[in-house]
């Protein structure tokens, strides 16, 4: 039998209790916790329904791995998630390969062995992406070989982005994080979310001094009821529409509410997929014009480290 990698209850109070973990996982303020709420409105995903979907597992040296973020395959050699899944919160440097490996095609959790997961060569940040505004929060995964299977997910593009991808237009998004009822889920949850106008979106996070909502994000869920969208543990994870039965990626899932998960008027914000694709194509054709291997630090990067972590758990990064 595989050895299951989901890390229960125990180790993940240890991991909590020396900040191993990025804020999409655990690094949130304690008083959100009873608040929180499913991915769902939604239900399971079926075994072979997003077989590009991609788990981010969290590897520190010496600990078993366990569920950080989710991402999508997006060419057969390259993982896409956001950019706050891959670095260290608290000096802003990219983590190594080795303390984030991936797991590809399987939707249940426990079906990954810790020796198959892959660790990637290399980690980019987009060359824009601002951890402060959270603007083009976006990275690229290398994996050593190029997968046979599955499939990659294809970016949406900008012509079909002016029809799909609409206030209004329905939409997907999926992962591994929290449900109301369990922590760590082992099966992949999906729920189905409204595109919520970019305006109507900001405005909503006028009182909050952390989130602008600009033109390289859009924002989804159920904006008047609320109950469906993402919470901690999805960041990076892919928001699709589909063109007929195809799915195309439209967004990859950055920040919500920091009070909570799927509330009313707080849509959750997303990377937008048209933002960053002229950048994904050219990093993953030519490595070389990838451009960012490392988040420039402040002169006083002593002073300014523990302030971005701060920010990360204000601002509701997943």
């Amino acid at each position: 039998m595989k050895r299951s990698v989901l890390v229960r209850s125990a180790l993940a109070g240890v991991l909590a209790s020396v900040s191993l973990q990025l804020s999409c996982a655990t690094d949130v303020p304690p008083d959100v916790g009873a608040s929180r709420q499913e991915i769902i409105g939604g239900e399971p995903a079926d075994a072979v329904e997003f077989r590009w979907a991609a788990v981010i597992f969290d590897r520190p040296p010496g600990l078993p791995p366990s569920q950080l973020c989710g991402g999508a395959l997006i060419r057969r050699q390259w993982v896409v998630t956001s950019a706050f899944c891959v670095i260290d919160p608290f000096t802003g440097a990219i983590r190594p390969g080795s303390e984030l490996p991936v797991g590809v095609g399987d939707n249940q959790l426990s079906n990954y062995d810790p020796d198959d997961l892959i660790e990637p060569t290399a980690i980019y940040l987009h060359p824009d992406f601002d951890p402060f505004t959270g603007n083009f929060d976006a990275a690229l995964l290398k994996l050593p070989e190029p997968l046979r299977r599955p499939r990659p997910l294809r970016i949406i593009g900008p012509f079909a982005e002016r029809r799909l991808v609409e206030p209004g237009d329905p939409a997907v998004v999926m992962g591994w994080g929290e449900t109301e009822t369990d922590p760590f889920p082992d099966l992949l949850h999906k729920v189905d979310v409204t595109i919520v106008d970019r305006e109507v979106c900001d405005d909503a996070y006028a009182d909050d001094p952390f989130i602008t909502v600009t033109d390289a994000m859009l924002c989804a869920g159920d904006f008047e009821n609320g109950g469906a969208g993402t919470c901690f543990g999805d960041s990076g994870g892919p928001l699709v529409v589909f063109a007929g039965v195809r799915p195309r990626l439209a967004g990859i899932s950055s920040f919500g509410a920091a009070e909570g998960c799927a509330l009313p008027m707080r849509p959750d914000g997303y990377t937008r997929a048209t933002a960053v694709r002229p950048w994904i194509i050219r990093c993953t054709y030519n490595e070389d014009r990838c451009v960012t291997e490392a988040l420039p630090q402040p002169s006083a990067a002593s002073s300014a480290a523990p302030s971005m972590a701060s920010h990360t758990r204000v601002r509701g990064f997943r």
